[in-house]
């Protein structure tokens, strides 16, 4: 992590990435990586950024070089994360179905080994495209037979009806720019994306590799600020826990010419105490009832 400790490799923000406010406080820090992780919150729209932070040739060093083998154990695809994976592609495509009646052609941004595509495919019958710049996991993905590339530059220009991104907007240094690329250039006019972060209110969720911690109200305002009508925010554990709320998923569409604004900013005053106030609900329900606050490791798919 020596080369992350340079000044050259990293970018003090002077304004929120989101709505541009130049009105910000400190929020937490923490260590990871091997250095302090700075975090602040935005007084105009309440969102929680990195600050310092990688610059964008920074992280995508990091991200080639370290990011799985730091957090997701490089040795090898984990019994543990196929599991974790597959419970929680089965949660998201049921969330899907009650919301998407069908789907062509599906889009996973962050397709890991490829659990989510697998469950779409299945529950729709559609034809499945992921991206996934780590190695391990890409090629985990076609080794399953699955048509998974790098970046979105590999693909064809042909817009899909669904596309889905779990746990990778945090990671995202600019997430409005990077919404509006998707609904303008790969999403069709009437398709749907599903999005799922880490709850800031129920999650640890803060660490190197996260840009963003987001709230459900600071998810909305980024998702109306990229021209998208929210379907559905749904809080929730699963699949790794019935009492704390670690998990935020969005269903959008893009906003037609009759759509509503978008959300009004989140107000900041309540941020830090709802925080201080979820860890504390997530160290104590751990330790009242262990075994609904953390549940068993999910099945496997059929074909892990």
């Amino acid at each position: 992590m020596d080369q992350l400790q340079t000044a050259a490799d990293l970018i003090e923000l002077q304004a929120c990435p989101i709505c541009g406010s130049r009105t910000s406080s400190s929020f937490e820090s923490l260590h990871d990586g091997g250095r302090v992780v700075s975090y602040l919150l935005c007084g105009s729209c309440a969102a929680v950024y990195q600050s310092p932070r990688m610059t964008v040739e920074a992280l995508d060093s990091y991200y080639k070089r370290e990011y799985v083998e730091q957090h997701q154990r490089a040795g090898g695809v984990t019994e543990k994360e196929l599991r974790i994976q597959a419970g929680r592609a089965r949660n998201l495509t049921r969330l899907l179905q009650s919301r998407v009646i069908s789907v062509d052609r599906h889009l996973d941004i962050g397709s890991s080994t490829g659990s989510l595509m697998v469950a779409v495919a299945e529950a729709y019958g559609s034809a499945g495209t992921g991206v996934e710049p780590a190695e391990i996991y890409r090629s985990y993905g076609l080794a399953r037979g699955l048509h998974v590339v790098p970046d979105l530059g590999e693909l064809d220009g042909n817009p899909f009806d669904l596309i889905t991104m779990a746990h990778v907007l945090e990671h995202l240094p600019d997430p409005v720019q990077y919404l509006c690329e998707l609904r303008d250039r790969w999403l069709t006019s009437d398709g749907a994306i599903l999005i799922e972060v880490p709850n800031l209110f129920g999650h640890p969720s803060l660490e190197l590799p996260h840009l963003f911690g987001f709230s459900s109200s600071t998810l909305r305002y980024v998702l109306g600020r990229a021209g998208y009508e929210v379907v559905r925010v749904k809080r929730h554990g699963s699949p790794r826990s019935q009492l704390i709320g670690l998990y935020l998923t969005a269903i959008v569409r893009p906003r037609g010419a009759g759509g509503s604004a978008p959300s009004r900013k989140p107000d900041s005053k309540n941020v830090r105490i709802r925080r201080r106030f979820g860890m504390i609900w997530h160290r104590l329900a751990t330790r009242i009832a262990p075994g609904w606050a953390w549940l068993p490791l999910p099945e496997l798919e059929v074909d892990p």
